[in-house]
């Protein structure tokens, strides 16, 4: 699996160097975590941070009875910007001497035929690779290594992230900087931005 951040990069954030308290298992889980959170986000993928390369995907869908076909997900989610595609079949026969055209909006076009529509479903299985990018950008590259080491810090702490502790003459008062709405994906507004510039296409 692709990733946009490295152990090492995450060694060498403020906090993460102690292999003890977070060991390259924890590291490991929180690059995973940190790809899957951008890449739900943006509806789209952005290579490889080692390697360039585009993510591969494989899709089983309905035939649609037309010359295309849209690629999505077993969760729904577009498979936006396909790149190649290097295997597909309709009702279990390979193509053969087919070509496609590949649209940044998910779609498979056909240059003969039609994807056959069955009304038992599922019987298009397309196989390729595809991604906004080859390698992620120096913004999403500093986006994941944001989420990654939020949430490995968040596994050391007592105090809930989010908490902010406010004291005065009048008593204490908890407030709560919060997650989730809509535009915020994450905790951290500094990310969420990035990630929104970033957005091509929702689930």
């Amino acid at each position: 699996m692709s990733a946009y951040c490295t152990r090492a990069e995450l060694r060498a954030l403020d906090g993460l160097g102690d292999s003890t308290v977070f060991p390259d298992a924890d590291l490991d889980v929180s690059i995973v975590f940190a790809k899957e959170t951008v890449d739900g986000y943006c509806g789209t993928s952005f290579g490889d941070v080692a390697s360039a390369a585009y993510d591969s995907f494989a899709v089983t869908v309905d035939g649609s009875g037309r010359d295309d076909v849209r690629l999505r997900g077993e969760s729904g989610e577009m498979v936006m910007y396909p790149r190649s595609i290097s295997a597909a079949s309709v009702d279990g026969v390979a193509d053969s001497g087919i070509t496609y055209t590949l649209r940044p909006t998910a779609l498979v076009v056909r240059s003969s035929g039609t994807w056959t529509f069955d009304h038992a479903g599922r019987n298009v299985i397309i196989e390729g690779t595809a991604g906004f990018s080859s390698s992620p950008s120096q913004s999403i590259r500093w986006a994941a290594r944001s989420i990654a080491r939020f949430w490995l810090l968040s596994l050391q702490s007592r105090v809930p992230e989010r908490a902010l502790q406010l004291s005065n003459s009048d008593g204490s008062f908890e407030l709560r900087a919060q997650a989730g709405g809509a535009g915020r994906p994450t905790a951290m507004p500094d990310v969420n931005a990035i990630l929104n510039r970033n957005r091509h296409g929702a689930i």
